[in-house]
């Protein structure tokens, strides 16, 4: 079982592909598997937990800045 770079140096050397015709298509599907990678990441929900850590933290923000709004009255 072959690599597609395997595959590409093989048909480069019998003549049916230039050498940049190769790196193009090597570059090409490097390209194409990190695109479709990080858009499946990016589609993923976030977890609950962290959802809740996030509101936890907000919460303390907005307790913690309250003072301090007061103090200047607003």
């Amino acid at each position: 079982m072959g690599s597609a770079s395997d595959e590409n140096f093989s048909d480069y050397r019998k003549g049916n592909m230039t050498l940049g015709q190769t790196k193009s298509s090597a570059v090409g599907g490097i390209d194409d598997n990190l695109r479709r990678v990080f858009q499946t990441t990016l589609d993923e929900d976030v977890p609950d937990r962290f959802k809740d850590l996030l509101k936890q933290l907000q919460e303390q923000d907005s307790h913690a800045s309250a003072p301090d709004q007061q103090e200047h009255g607003e």
